[in-house]
């Protein structure tokens, strides 16, 4: 069977009605196909944007929140820095109390060394012994 024998014998206006129903439905598929493929475009680009939309917003507080922080850490750096500076003035005031409390127990070792390393007392003389060190007691502590 020819192929071409099968198409000569049909009427050239039937064929030309055909081929043009068959473009027709080729154009409209096509346009149908571009139509859906616009569509699902669209929605996907739609998506996008509220993703973007939602990056923008959350890059927006997330910048906000990157600031509200570095400003607590200078804070918090200032306030270590004050923090320790007071406490090496508070040791430096200690250690200058401390000395001054060595210096003075010395004092006060050496005294007490000096009164049990005294003689007793004479017989009779207790009395004037015990106002002599008291007076002497005294002139210390107004020194």
């Amino acid at each position: 069977m020819n192929p071409l024998g099968l198409l000569s014998r049909l009427n050239p206006v039937t064929m030309q009605a055909k081929l043009i129903a068959v473009l027709v439905v080729a154009v409209v598929g096509f346009g149908a196909g571009w139509s859906a493929n616009g569509w699902r475009v669209g929605k996907s680009l739609e998506k996008s944007k509220g993703l973007v939309n939602s990056l923008s917003l959350s890059m927006k507080f997330l910048k906000e929140e990157n600031q509200r922080s570095a400003a607590q850490f200078r804070e918090l750096e200032r306030s270590n820095a004050e923090f320790f500076a007071d406490l090496e003035r508070r040791n430096q005031v200690a250690a200058a109390a401390r000395l001054k409390a060595e210096e003075e127990a010395a004092v006060h070792k050496a005294a007490a060394a000096a009164a049990q390393s005294r003689p007793p007392a004479p017989v009779g003389r207790e009395c004037e012994v015990l106002a002599q060190e008291a007076l002497d007691y005294v002139k210390r502590r107004r020194q």
